[in-house]
C-alpha cells in the first residue's frame, strides 16, 4: 500500500488589492485635519521645477484646499481650471499656525517676498497669463 504524505506549508500571502480608478468626486487626504494655517499652491510643468502661484490662509485648510481643487465659485478656480486643462500638475505646501494673527502675519510675509501670479490682494493683481 502506497502512503501519501502531506506537507504542511505556510499559506500564500494575499495579493495586493488593485488600485481604484480615479474618482472625480475624491476627497483630498492630508496629514492634517481642520486646522488653522497658511498654504501655498504650486504648479509643476512636465518635469520642471515647482513655481509658486498662490498663497492663502484659512481656519480650516483641509476644507479650503479641497474647495480650490474642486473648482466652482472659488477665487482661483479659473487658474486651477487652466492648469488642469493644460495638464499641469498642482501641489500644495502648508504650515500650521497657532493663532489667526500668526497665520495672517505668515501670509503677509510671503506676499511681501514674492509676486504670486494667482493672488489678487496685496500683490498688484492676478496675472491672467501666468502659463506663458
Amino acid at each position: 500500500m502506497d502512503r501519501i504524505r502531506t506537507l504542511k506549508t505556510e499559506p500564500e500571502p494575499e495579493p495586493e488589492p488593485e488600485p481604484e480608478p480615479f474618482d472625480p468626486n475624491y476627497e483630498l487626504k492630508f496629514g492634517f485635519g481642520a486646522c488653522l494655517g497658511v498654504y501655498q499652491i504650486m504648479t509643476v510643468p512636465d518635469s520642471g521645477r515647482p513655481t509658486h502661484r498662490y498663497t492663502g490662509m484659512s481656519n480650516d485648510m483641509h476644507r479650503r484646499i479641497n474647495e480650490h481643487g474642486r473648482g466652482g465659485l472659488d477665487n482661483i478656480s479659473p487658474f486651477m481650471s487652466q492648469a488642469q486643462n493644460r495638464g499641469i500638475d498642482t501641489r500644495v505646501r502648508y504650515t500650521p499656525a497657532s493663532s489667526p494673527l500668526e497665520a495672517k502675519a505668515q501670509e503677509l510675509s510671503l506676499l511681501e517676498n514674492r509676486n504670486y501670479d494667482w493672488n489678487s490682494k496685496n500683490n498688484g493683481g492676478a496675472n491672467r497669463y501666468w502659463y506663458r
